[in-house]
């Protein structure tokens, strides 16, 4: 889906993804980040707002379980986000201006002033999985994400609080996997 979305020219769609997988994160989570919310140098990204659309009301507010949270990023995940930092800061010298940091990563805004729509992603998403012949929505990939830590050894509560999930979330899981 990644490569499908890059030969598209959606590379934009294509980080997202990426950033799905390997973070776990909720749609909205990740249309919330800003720049200041990355910390490429220790590797850290600090998932602590969501961005919710509904009639009326565009608010970037906290995440859902009304807990922030940081979580370490592979190698290959802060190259990648350098390299989109880098060419948004180019884009913005290019036209005279410095990329400010409450800049969002994930925009249609040239000043990066407003999020993605979740919805919109959702739509574009699902088109990608269409295009690639598979059924794949963006919770599937907090799912994926989920599946890949508790097989690589990373207990319950971990890999819950990777997610965000409340403490009472995981704590009745466990006990029913018991």
């Amino acid at each position: 889906m990644i490569a499908v979305a890059r030969e598209r020219g959606l590379e934009l769609l294509a980080l997202y993804l990426w950033l799905a997988a390997t973070t776990g994160a909720r749609r909205g989570e990740l249309c919330a980040l800003q720049w200041a919310d990355l910390d490429l140098d220790k590797g850290l990204v600090h998932i602590a707002y969501s961005y919710l659309v509904r009639p009326g009301v565009r608010a970037r507010k906290d995440t859902k379980t009304h807990q922030d949270r940081y979580l370490a990023l592979d190698d290959v995940t802060v190259a990648v986000l350098k390299q989109r930092r880098g060419a948004a800061a180019e884009a913005r010298a290019r036209v005279g201006s410095q990329l400010p940091e409450d800049a969002y990563i994930f925009s249609h805004d040239p000043a990066a002033a407003s999020p993605w729509n979740p919805d919109w992603v959702t739509r574009k998403v699902a088109e990608v999985a269409d295009a690639v012949g598979v059924k794949l929505n963006v919770k599937a990939l907090r799912h994926y994400s989920a599946s890949r830590l508790l097989a690589g050894g990373i207990d319950l509560r971990n890999t819950a609080a990777r997610l965000g999930h409340g403490g009472a979330l995981w704590r009745g899981r466990a006990r029913k996997l018991a």
